[in-house]
C-alpha cells in the first residue's frame, strides 16, 4: 500500500481524495497505510465488506459511490476480491449504460484508475 501510495502521489497533483474502505480490519489497515502515504483520511463502510458473512451489495456500493462523488476529485476504494471481480463492469453499466470495461480482470493486490470523464481504465500497479 505504501508503494501504491507513492505511485499515486505523483499523479494526484493536489486533487481532493476520498478514500473509502471496507470495515474489515485488514482493509482498514491497508487504507490507513495508503492514506498516510498520500496524505488523507479514510472512511470505513460495511457495504464494502464482502465475505462469507457479508453478502456482496453492488447497488449499495453504487449508492455509496454516488453519495461521495462530490466530496473529492478522486475516489479510492479499498475492498475485497468479491467486489473487484464484479464492480468495474457493474459500475460502467450503471454510469454509462454499457459495459465500458467488459473484459477487465483485477487481481488481488492490484490498483486501477477508472477515468469516468474519458471512459478509460489504466493499470497502476
Amino acid at each position: 500500500m505504501i508503494h501504491l501510495g507513492n505511485q499515486l502521489k505523483s499523479t494526484l497533483n493536489g486533487e481532493r481524495v476520498v478514500l473509502l474502505t471496507s470495515s474489515a480490519l485488514r482493509a482498514r489497515e491497508s487504507a490507513e497505510m495508503l492514506g498516510n502515504t498520500i496524505g488523507c483520511n479514510f472512511e470505513a463502510h460495511d457495504v464494502l465488506w464482502s465475505d462469507s458473512a457479508h453478502r456482496k451489495d453492488l447497488p449499495g456500493v453504487m449508492e455509496l459511490i454516488r453519495s461521495k462523488r462530490n466530496d473529492g476529485d478522486v475516489l479510492i476504494l479499498v475492498t475485497h476480491l468479491e467486489y473487484i471481480e464484479y464492480l468495474p463492469k457493474y459500475f460502467s453499466m450503471e454510469e454509462f449504460g454499457e459495459p465500458v470495461f467488459p473484459h477487465m480482470e483485477i487481481l488481488y493486490g492490484e490498483a486501477w484508475d477508472i477515468d469516468c470523464d474519458k471512459k478509460t481504465i489504466a493499470h497502476i500497479c
